[in-house]
């Protein structure tokens, strides 16, 4: 691995370790330009990889799509759980749950990669509990875990933090929708927040870097 190869996964590596993933989108379409203005310097297969869960974490399918294209061939070739992660994108094109989740759990992730897997299974799961509520005024509490991709325990301890009502003798979910606007009301107020923050912290890693 080259130096400039070295010090570009570093750059990376430093997002993931920050904890600030919102930024790992950002930070790596700011260092593909640079890359791209360069045709004898090709990327390693961590950063593409990193790149592609940074879109499907913020469910930027397109961008994701896209990208893979861009991917070198030889890459893909080499690094295998690249493809692992372009399935589990294809997974949530086509809103095949129970497979997004099959797939990330029965993968062998890299250690560094972990935290992104993570915050992926988290916000894929919180989306999908949101259309859950907006579609439903009730589910099955099979259905429900397929859907969020957790056994039953597990789902009745996220559904009691959404608020949901159960009927234990229906087993079925009662998704509470004014608890969602409620919630809704309350993250568009933090995303005003975040979006300052995220400035500043751009601001930041452009002045490390």
């Amino acid at each position: 691995m080259s130096d400039r190869v070295k010090h570009l996964d570093d750059r990376v590596i430093k997002v993931i370790q920050s904890g600030k993933l919102n930024l790992l989108a950002y930070e790596c379409e700011k260092n593909e330009i640079e890359v791209m203005s360069d045709p004898n310097f090709k990327p390693s297969a961590f950063f593409y990889c990193s790149f592609l869960l940074a879109y499907l974490i913020e469910n930027d399918l397109n961008n994701a799509r896209f990208l893979w294209k861009r991917i070198p061939g030889d890459i893909k070739k080499s690094y295998p759980i690249i493809s692992a992660v372009w399935k589990i994108g294809q997974h949530m094109w086509q809103r095949e749950y129970v497979d997004t989740y099959k797939t990330i759990a029965s993968t062998q992730w890299d250690s560094v990669l972990q935290p992104l897997l993570d915050r992926l299974v988290d916000a894929f799961r919180e989306r999908t509990a949101i259309l859950l509520t907006r579609a439903y005024t009730s589910i099955s509490a099979s259905d429900a875990s397929s859907f969020l991709g957790l056994d039953e325990q597990q789902t009745s301890e996220y559904a009691a933090r959404l608020h949901w009502s159960y009927d234990a003798n229906t087993k079925f979910y009662s998704p509470n929708k004014d608890f969602l606007v409620a919630q809704q009301a309350q993250q568009q107020r933090q995303a005003g927040i975040q979006t300052l923050q995220g400035l500043a912290d751009k601001t930041v890693f452009l002045e490390l870097n």
